[in-house]
């Protein structure tokens, strides 16, 4: 009896590799760019709902918080705070870094920053800074 056996050879094998490859070649960078569009709408909405508190207790007190954390821990000068804070925590931006609060601000009141992916200031796509403010006209 003469069995004979079916299988992939090298050449066949090499040429599957190559295919995947190249899909994934295609592929991989759209699916980067969404992630990296994902992460600077999540740093967006971090930075509104930081300055809503921020607002809040400027309502609330008359002046601005110190620090982001007086926003989540009642300082010791407050009367007036909500039973479960403005923030349950600070949040981070979109790459899980933390936002720069700066108080008073040079262009306005105060001024919130994420440095973007890299983490520096300035850059460019992923890696510009976002803000709270105007940096120019439009």
């Amino acid at each position: 009896m003469n069995r004979h056996r079916r299988a992939f050879t090298l050449v066949e094998m090499l040429v599957v590799i190559a295919i995947i490859g190249l899909i994934a070649a295609l592929v991989v960078p759209q699916i980067m760019n969404r992630m990296d569009e994902a992460r600077i709408k999540t740093t967006k909405m971090q930075m509104r709902e930081l300055e809503n508190a921020v607002d809040m207790f400027k309502m609330d007190n008359g002046f601005y918080p110190a620090r982001m954390e007086d926003l989540v821990t009642q300082p010791a000068n407050i009367k007036k705070w909500p039973r479960d804070g403005y923030l349950k925590d600070v949040p981070k931006d979109g790459w899980g870094n933390d936002f720069e609060y700066v108080m008073p601000g040079a262009r306005q009141s105060y001024e919130l920053r994420s440095f973007g992916a890299d983490g520096r200031p300035g850059g460019e796509d992923e890696n510009a800074d976002i803000t709270n403010y105007r940096t120019s006209a439009p």
